[in-house]
């Protein structure tokens, strides 16, 4: 399984900015970005465990300043290959 460095979203009719939000499996949020694409990148500084099990959600902002949210979709990071 190839690490995770960025996640991707299919774009959302209207929408003109996207919130990405990460929590970990107690509910803590892990990491936010606001960003106008559909794609985020992890910073450096954000250094997620492996087997560790992550929810995430992306809300579109639309019209009005009206904001469309997703459903929470669960990923995990698997640990390194032992060679």
């Amino acid at each position: 399984m190839a690490a995770v460095n960025a996640l991707r979203w299919s774009p959302v009719a209207g929408a003109d900015r996207y919130r990405v939000t990460v929590f970990d499996a107690t509910g803590g949020v892990v990491f936010v970005a606001d960003v106008s694409d559909t794609a985020v990148a992890f910073p450096d500084s954000v250094a997620l465990v492996p087997g560790a099990s992550y929810l995430w959600k992306v809300n579109a902002r639309t019209g009005f300043d009206r904001w469309a949210a997703s459903e929470l979709a669960e990923f995990s990071i698997a640990a390194p290959r032992r060679r």
